[in-house]
């Protein structure tokens, strides 16, 4: 057709040969070669592409090995996330333990004030009895020693 593909290398061997390079899609495509305008046999004719098999598994390795960077960074993140929820449970179940902490403690305290406050007045109350006896024993001493 005259135009030559925008991938197509031509190179003069200088023997009255020609190298054509080019880069073609898998199909069907008319080929007419022509030197100073005149056809050259056998074209024109019809040229059948096939994939390269070698080029074929290099690009089916290519994306598989794109997906598997694709699924791992996927899961790199996943990982992270995962890890970044786990931190913060922790943090929050920490929080949660100190406040408990610091509930059982303040707990504790007011049961000692309340104690250390029951045992004063046990104290009171022991010494008034004590007391209280003191007063009848010596009154009941006295009494026997008027008889």
């Amino acid at each position: 057709s005259g135009c030559v593909p925008s991938s197509a290398r031509v190179h003069d061997n200088g023997d009255g040969s020609y190298i054509l390079t080019y880069v073609a899609l898998p199909g069907e495509a008319n080929l007419t070669v022509q030197v100073a305008g005149q056809a050259v046999r056998p074209t024109p004719c019809t040229v059948e592409f096939v994939p390269d098999p070698a080029e074929e598994a290099a690009l089916r390795q290519r994306e598989a090995d794109e997906d598997a960077r694709r699924r791992r960074e996927a899961e790199e993140a996943d990982a992270a996330e995962r890890g970044r929820a786990a931190m913060e449970e922790a943090a929050k179940l920490e929080e949660a333990r100190l406040e408990i902490e610091e509930r059982l403690r303040r707990a504790a305290e007011k049961e000692d004030a309340r104690l250390q406050r029951a045992k004063k007045q046990e104290e009171r109350r022991a010494a008034q009895e004590e007391e209280k006896r003191q007063r009848i024993m010596s009154m009941l001493k006295r009494e026997e020693e008027t008889r």
